[in-house]
């Protein structure tokens, strides 16, 4: 995804749909950018940069998606 905007607890991320046709914005918590400690979010990230994100929750009642930009346990190198 795109980051779109940034808060001081998060960013906020556009991502397409697979077939590329939609996007639609979701958050990045603070605590989910990075494993450790984030002192800043503008530290990590900036808006237009490309970032890799999955969903980790997602609340179509209430129209939020939560995202994260930490590796899955079974992310390997494989890519």
């Amino acid at each position: 995804g795109t980051v779109a905007r940034i808060a001081s607890f998060g960013a906020f991320v556009a991502v397409k749909s697979p077939d590329g046709y939609s996007t639609a914005d979701g958050l990045v918590h603070i605590t989910q950018i990075r494993d450790g400690f984030v002192e800043s979010v503008e530290s990590e990230v900036e808006v237009g940069q490309e970032v890799r994100v999955r969903i980790i929750a997602l609340n179509l009642r209430a129209g939020k998606m939560s995202l994260t930009m930490k590796k899955a346990e079974s992310d390997g190198e494989e890519e």
